[in-house]
C-alpha cells in the first residue's frame, strides 16, 4: 500500500484540500475569540488575513493544489497542527507565546498536507499573507508609541478650529476640554486601522499588482495617511460626543470606541482604499489594452 493510497489524499482533490483549510482557519479563529483580550478589531483583522489566504490559494495553479505529500511532509504537517491546537487548550507558556504565529504554521501544515517539503515554495504568497498577523503584534507597541502623539496633536488641532470660546489643553497624549478628558493611547491611536490597511495593501500587491513603481509608491503612501486621517476623524467624533449634552452620550461613546462602532472606522478605511487602489489598477488596465492595440496597426 503506498503513502498516499494509505492517507487518501491523492484522492481528496482541490476542494476537500481546500475545505480542510477553511476548517482549520475557523478552528484558528474561534482559539483567538476566546483570548480575553480578543476586541472586535483583532477578530475582523483576522477575517481580513484569512479571506486574504483564501484569495491567494484560490489564485495557485488548481493542478498543483491537487494533494500528493510525502511520508516526510505529512508528518510534520500533522505534529505542527498537534502543536497549535494541543497547546491552545491550556494556558501555559508554550501557548501564550504561540497565539502569535499560530495562523503561519496552519498554513505551513497545510502547504506540507498538499505537497512534500521542496515544493511549497507555491505558498510563499499564502505565508507571508499569513505573518500579517504576527508582525502587527510584534510592532504593536513600538507603532502605537509614534501614532498616539501624532493622532492626539492632529485631533487638538481640528478641535481648536472646531470649538471657539472653550480652552483645550494637550499634556501629552491627553486631550482635556473643561473637566472632560480624551486618552489617545493604544487602540485609540488608529493602530487598528492602519494594520487593517496595510494588510490590504499587501494582499493587492502579492495577488493583483500590475502597478508602477511611482503608483505603488503612492499606495503605500496612502495606506499610512489614510486610516490616520480616518481615526483623526474618529477621535474628534469622540471628544464632541464627550462634552456634549446628549442623554445617551456614554451609549454613543462605548459603540464608536470599543463597540461595533469601532470596526465602522477600519471598514471605511479598507473600503475607500480598495477603492482608490483598483481605480489605479483599471487605469493601468486600460493603458495595457491600449498599448496592445497599437501594437497590432
Amino acid at each position: 500500500m503506498t503513502i498516499k493510497k494509505l492517507f487518501y489524499l491523492n484522492n481528496i482533490g482541490y476542494k476537500h484540500w481546500f475545505s480542510l483549510l477553511l476548517i482549520l482557519l475557523v478552528l484558528n479563529f474561534f482559539i483567538i475569540s476566546s483570548d480575553p483580550e480578543a476586541n472586535l478589531n483583532s477578530k475582523s483583522f483576522f477575517i481580513l488575513i484569512s479571506l486574504g489566504i483564501i484569495i491567494s490559494v484560490d489564485n495557485i495553479d488548481k493542478k498543483f493544489l491537487k494533494p500528493t505529500p510525502s511520508l516526510s511532509s505529512i508528518i510534520l504537517a500533522i505534529s505542527l497542527l498537534l502543536l497549535v491546537f494541543s497547546n491552545s487548550l491550556f494556558d501555559n507558556y508554550i501557548y501564550r507565546n504561540l497565539d502569535q504565529i499560530m495562523t503561519p504554521l496552519i498554513i505551513l501544515s497545510s502547504a506540507l498536507l498538499n505537497k512534500p517539503i521542496k515544493y511549497i515554495f507555491k505558498f510563499y504568497k499564502t505565508f507571508l499573507i499569513s505573518t500579517t498577523l504576527f508582525f502587527s503584534w510584534y510592532f504593536y507597541k513600538s507603532i502605537s508609541i509614534v501614532l498616539a502623539p501624532i493622532s492626539t496633536i492632529s485631533s487638538w488641532f481640528f478641535l481648536n478650529i472646531f470649538i471657539n470660546n472653550v480652552q483645550i489643553s494637550l499634556p501629552e497624549n491627553y486631550i482635556i476640554i473643561e473637566k472632560n478628558i480624551i486618552e489617545v493611547l493604544g487602540p485609540c491611536s488608529g493602530i487598528a486601522q492602519l494594520f487593517s490597511v496595510l494588510s490590504i495593501l499587501i494582499i493587492y500587491l502579492l495577488e493583483f499588482n500590475i502597478l508602477k513603481l511611482l503608483d505603488i509608491l503612492k499606495m503605500i503612501l496612502l495606506a499610512i495617511l489614510l486610516p490616520v486621517s480616518i481615526n483623526i476623524f474618529r477621535i474628534i467624533l469622540l471628544t464632541l460626543i464627550t462634552i456634549s449634552q446628549l442623554e445617551l452620550k456614554q451609549n454613543l461613546f462605548d459603540f464608536f470606541h470599543v463597540g461595533l462602532g469601532s470596526v465602522i472606522f477600519s471598514l471605511l478605511a479598507c473600503t475607500f482604499f480598495t477603492k482608490i487602489y483598483f481605480s489605479f489598477v483599471n487605469k493601468e488596465l486600460i493603458n495595457i489594452k491600449t498599448s496592445k492595440l497599437l501594437t497590432r496597426f
